[in-house]
């Protein structure tokens, strides 16, 4: 499982922009957020990736949660059909 996920990650333009303005030593956390339909049928989802760029090597629960809140707002904001 874990080559496919890195394959994803390469993938995403999320990572790209990433390498573009990251340093060569710089260490990413890679999350993914994955929004599904309330009413859909075919169960289809919305793979959201997003990158944490701390200073410290592991991130901790807090530091996560307070990420991804950050993220899921935003995207209430920009992409509201993504939570019908």
């Amino acid at each position: 499982m874990a080559p496919l996920i890195i394959n994803y990650v390469k993938q995403t333009m999320t990572f790209r922009q990433w390498v573009s303005k990251s340093e060569l030593n710089q260490r990413m956390h890679f999350l993914i957020n994955i929004y599904g339909s309330k009413d859909d049928k075919k169960g289809e989802v919305v793979l959201r990736p997003l990158i944490g760029n701390p200073d410290a090597l592991i991130l901790t629960p807090t530091e996560v949660i307070e990420l991804n809140s950050q993220v899921i707002k935003l995207d209430r904001l920009r992409h509201p059909e993504w939570f019908r």
